[in-house]
């Protein structure tokens, strides 16, 4: 999204007719859709290939899974654009 911003592409996006939360759900929910197929291969490795138990229910886990990585995607949308503004010498280009 940052690139879009620097490119000039984010204008187009949000010119259309559709509303920026859109453009905004259209860019996380791939990332939240691969983040989750990750999770299902980690854990599913984890119980069949090294036995690990799995206690509790898994539709818990996987509401609980989908929420963290919404989250952290959120976060990283938000908070990375100002970032790159307010400072030249900033660590998360």
């Amino acid at each position: 999204m940052t690139r879009e911003i620097e490119r000039g592409t984010m204008e187009n996006l949000l010119s259309m007719p559709i509303k920026p939360i859109e453009v905004m759900f259209g860019k996380i929910i791939p990332y939240v859709l691969v983040g989750f197929i990750q999770a299902v291969l980690i854990i599913g490795i984890g119980v069949l290939l090294f036995g690990v138990p799995v206690r509790g229910g898994l539709a818990m886990l996987a509401l609980l899974s989908t929420l963290f990585i919404t989250a952290n995607l959120a976060i990283g949308y938000t908070f990375r654009p100002s970032c790159r503004t307010s400072c030249r010498r900033c660590k998360c280009r």
